[in-house]
């Protein structure tokens, strides 16, 4: 799974995590990037956790709030891919197969979901509503800008 997540790399341990906590810098961006790059590192390694766990344990349905938030493009499409493929290959066994629920405001989740969903705030209450992909698409967009 850990190849899967980080582009063929057979080790966590040789992303560029460890170096960051050997080297003091003391420049503002760097320090910056330092953070960004262990909480990337961080975020992986936690899923791969919760993989690992998927595998050995599954349960029904998983839900995932920004789990791909910290990540970089191309761990996040490689995280949607890969629930993608997690969903699909328990469909194709036959045992029903379990759902991952995600919230985010990436645009790599929305193009693997099989159904996204909007929350919209009307009349002093929330809306849980269906969206297409486009939709959902353009609001995360939106919110970049």
């Amino acid at each position: 799974r850990i190849q899967q997540l980080s582009g063929g790399q057979k080790s966590m341990f040789s992303l560029p995590i460890t170096p960051i906590l050997y080297q003091r810098r003391k420049q503002r961006t760097k320090e910056k990037e330092k953070r960004k790059i262990l909480t990337r590192g961080t975020g992986l390694c936690a899923l791969a956790l919760v993989f690992a766990i998927q595998q050995c344990d599954p349960a029904p349905f998983y839900l995932f709030d920004e789990i791909d938030a910290n990540l970089d493009a191309q761990y996040r499409t490689a995280v949607a891919h890969h629930l993608r493929d997690i969903s699909n290959q328990a469909n194709e066994e036959g045992g029903g197969g379990a759902q991952f629920i995600c919230t985010t405001f990436r645009p790599e989740m929305l193009h693997v979901a099989q159904k996204c969903y909007g929350v919209r705030y009307q009349k002093k209450s929330s809306n849980v509503v269906v969206v297409s992909r486009e939709e959902a698409l353009e609001f995360v967009e939106g919110e970049k800008q």
